[in-house]
């Protein structure tokens, strides 16, 4: 392959990767370990030998905006250079998918590319903090990346917030997000974040019923139900309150417009009726149950509980349900 040398010092490496915004595991990236004179080599590699990196976590590719930076390269050329290592018979990119993209729509037959010794761990990392830092991910893509990182890498959620720069609730809730039932990460793909957000879906997944959740989905979807009012929804599905409860009932602060008139159920249809009767009985015991193991897991993983209070209210609560259990018997 032509080769030209070029001398890239942190500063240009940092912007090539998008990192102004400072990602410590990326700047060491950046860093790398060069030779003596602090150059790098720059290779022209056939983009039809340049594969995408195996840990872009980044789905979807706006094809407007490929075909306008297209357009820019055909009239301006390949700007600036990109980062890959070799991987058998190809190089693998470590981030630009979306510039490489546009290259092959725009004809261009060579790009200018930094080849590098770099682990899977440096290319994960350099693929989500790149796409997330520039807001280019859902928390969905996010989510994904952070799961396999944490179960590939053996990281713990504390490691991934120090390398992003985030919080560990931040992390969490992503990982969180990317567990969920597939049929709600199949909505969080196809449905706009203005309708339907990661916090829409990890309150349905306290319905474990798929067809009640899909149902209450539904009703978020069409009815364009904010998160309180989305929460209010899912304690009717699983029967913890009634049909005529309102936000405003629930104590509970609402993001939607204060004025809004209360949300009551009238109709003289006993079909609709029927249909929209709470679940009773055992059912309804068995729903709150696992809302109530729910609650304690979070409790359990959250490290701002003190454990002692913790467990004597778990106690507390196994008693009273005894005493129950006994007088049954």
């Amino acid at each position: 392959m032509p080769q030209q040398r070029a001398r890239l010092n942190t500063d240009i490496a940092k912007h090539q990767l998008g990192m102004n915004v400072g990602s410590p595991i990326l700047a060491e990236i950046a860093k790398g370990a060069g030779p003596a004179t602090g150059e790098r080599t720059i290779e022209k590699v056939p983009v039809e030998l340049i594969q995408p990196n195996p840990f872009q976590p980044r789905r979807d590719f706006d094809d407007v905006g490929l075909e306008e930076l297209a357009e820019v390269m055909k009239s301006m050329g390949f700007f600036g250079s990109l980062l890959g290592r070799r991987h058998q018979r190809h190089i693998q990119l470590a981030y630009g998918e979306r510039r490489i993209r546009a290259a092959k729509l725009a004809g261009l037959e060579e790009i200018p590319m930094e080849i590098r010794e770099l682990s899977d761990e440096d290319m994960f990392n350099v693929a989500l903090v790149e796409n997330e830092q520039r807001r280019d991910l859902t928390q969905l893509e996010v989510g994904e990346a952070l799961l396999k990182a944490k179960e590939q890498f053996h990281l713990s959620e504390r490691d991934l917030a120090a390398r992003l720069g985030k919080s560990k609730g931040y992390v969490r809730n992503r990982i969180e997000t990317a567990m969920l039932p597939d049929d709600l990460k199949e909505q969080l793909r196809t449905t706009t974040e203005d309708v339907f957000s990661a916090s829409h879906a990890r309150e349905l997944d306290r319905i474990k019923d798929p067809l009640i959740r899909q149902l209450t989905t539904n009703k978020v979807i069409h009815e364009g139900l904010n998160y309180q009012e989305t929460r209010l929804a899912v304690d009717r599905s699983l029967g913890l309150i009634q049909e005529a409860t309102t936000v405003a009932d629930t104590g509970v602060p609402d993001e939607s417009n204060a004025d809004e008139a209360e949300e009551v159920y009238e109709t003289n249809d006993n079909p609709l009726r029927q249909q929209r009767e709470p679940l009773r009985g055992i059912d309804r015991l068995h729903q709150q149950t696992e809302r109530i193991e729910h609650t304690i897991q979070q409790l359990v993983n959250d490290t701002r509980i003190d454990r002692q209070e913790l467990r004597k209210a778990l106690e507390e609560l196994y008693s009273t349900v005894f005493a129950y259990a006994s007088d049954l018997s």
